[in-house]
């Protein structure tokens, strides 16, 4: 989660002023990354979610394009906290493909893995040549490699073939050989573990089909508003003779553009109001920074 969202102060949130059914009001707005955000800052606020979050989150995922539910059968690991997160908050991870920070771009909802949305890394990875992926074919080594535990790895539904993920396959089949090998001094019989094991592949198999599909209904409508909302910023800037390629460049816009985006809203003159000052203050730095460098003994020395 990015670090800014951290340093708010708790006590900002005055929620003892406000009854239970207006705070919950206020939640009913919000989209699910605002309130994982939300539950982060005030104790009070996690409470409430804590104790009313079937509510407050049926209608976050309704207002995100009636974002799938995550299953509520599966263990911490796979909260509706932890999956928006591993979702929309990618910049900290790194592709796999080719190792650079990920920016935006949405992971790999199958693999659970994150990739560039550049082709290329996509391409690299599905290449047979570079072992990220096996496909479910008998005449291949590792087919037989992994066949005890072929039940326990995800698939894309998408492509021709099944193709499963080396690194996952190597992890479950290292599970596997595990809890065999403990034999009767566990409390539950091995194969009672991978029916367990089997139930939760099935149920995570399903949400990741949903969310597939979701994402790219997603991905489209994000094209939409980014756009309208890049029209509507040319528009404010120009009235404040500003330049709209060097507003973009500043934090307080690019943040600002980047979490309306996110969240699939459009701005709007009050948003705009509230961010204006920092924007031309950021706006005036950045061209005064500029301009100290081209007039610098070095730069000129260079143009000599």
């Amino acid at each position: 989660m990015p670090v800014s969202h951290r340093q708010i102060a708790p006590d900002y949130f005055r929620l003892q002023r406000l009854s239970l059914d207006l705070i919950l009001e206020i939640f009913a707005w919000c989209a699910p990354l605002d309130l994982v955000i939300l539950r982060s800052v005030s104790r009070n606020i996690k409470t409430i979610l804590d104790q009313h979050g079937n509510r407050c989150w049926t209608r976050a995922r309704s207002n995100l394009l009636r974002l799938p539910t995550v299953p509520s059968s599966l263990n911490r690991k796979y909260s509706e906290i932890s999956l928006i997160n591993y979702f929309f908050y990618s910049g900290c991870n790194k592709c796999l493909s080719c190792g650079r920070s990920v920016d935006d771009a949405f992971p790999s909802l199958t693999y659970m893995i994150y990739l560039c949305i550049d082709a290329g890394c996509y391409s690299h990875f599905m290449s047979n040549r570079q072992g990220y992926l096996f496909s479910y074919n008998p005449q291949e080594r590792s087919f037989h490699k992994y066949k005890p535990i072929l039940q326990f790895l995800y698939y894309d539904p998408s492509t021709v073939k099944k193709l499963y993920l080396v690194r996952q396959a190597k992890r479950e089949l290292a599970w596997y050989k595990q809890i065999r090998s403990w034999g009767d001094d566990l409390m539950l019989h091995p194969l009672d573990l991978m029916t367990e094991r089997k139930r939760t592949h099935r149920i995570l198999q399903q949400h990741a089909n949903k969310m597939q599909k979701w994402a790219a209904e997603y991905g489209r409508e994000l094209v939409v508003v980014n756009k309208k909302n890049r029209a509507f910023l040319k528009t404010v800037t120009q009235s404040k003779r500003l330049d709209y390629l060097t507003t973009l460049r500043t934090p307080a816009m690019r943040r600002t553009l980047e979490e309306f985006n996110r969240r699939l809203t459009c701005l709007t003159l009050t948003v705009w109001r509230d961010i204006m000052t920092q924007v031309v203050k950021e706006y005036h730095e950045f061209r005064a920074s500029k301009l100290n460098k081209r007039t610098s003994p070095q730069a000129i020395n260079e143009t000599h």
